[in-house]
């Protein structure tokens, strides 16, 4: 587990949480913050994944097209 996430669940009870909001991009940094949520005691059903469009309205530069909203 990440040193910075074994901290916070050293002061924080994950399972308190009602919703806990992950910017979620699908990347390996992502993927590790919510194995590193669950692996700490968060409760997987108070997860939510939020994913951003990181290109606006404008021309695809980033996002695949089948992640607008």
């Amino acid at each position: 587990m990440w040193p910075v996430v074994t901290a916070l669940a050293t002061n924080l009870d994950l399972r308190s949480c009602d919703t806990i909001v992950v910017a979620f991009s699908g990347g390996k940094d992502s993927i590790g913050c919510l194995l590193s949520l669950i692996e700490a005691g968060a409760p997987p059903e108070c997860i939510e994944l939020h994913h951003h469009d990181v290109d606006g309205q404008g021309a695809p530069f980033m996002d695949w097209p089948s992640t607008t909203a």
